[in-house]
């Protein structure tokens, strides 16, 4: 995201993310952030397609507990992960 937010081409850096990541959610969020970037123009419209995964059922308590760093540290949202 921050290298797309850059203006720079971002082709590798989801190639690499998607065949290098071993969370199955968070591939998911790049593909669907690389098709919203490559369909509407824009990393806002990247982030918005990447947000409907992250969003859809069973994904947020999935997050909750990928999030779970124990009690003092602040839990995660969808909308926290591509804020642009």
């Amino acid at each position: 995201m921050a290298i797309a937010a850059s203006g720079a081409d971002a082709t590798a850096a989801f190639d690499a993310a998607i065949a290098r990541g071993t969370e199955q959610a968070f591939i998911t969020a790049t593909e669907a952030f690389r098709k919203g970037l490559k369909e509407g123009g824009s990393v806002h419209a990247g982030c918005l397609e990447a947000t409907r995964y992250l969003t859809s059922p069973g994904v947020p308590a999935y997050l909750r507990l990928v999030f779970d760093y124990g009690y003092a540290n602040p839990q995660k949202t969808a909308a926290e992960i591509c804020p642009l």
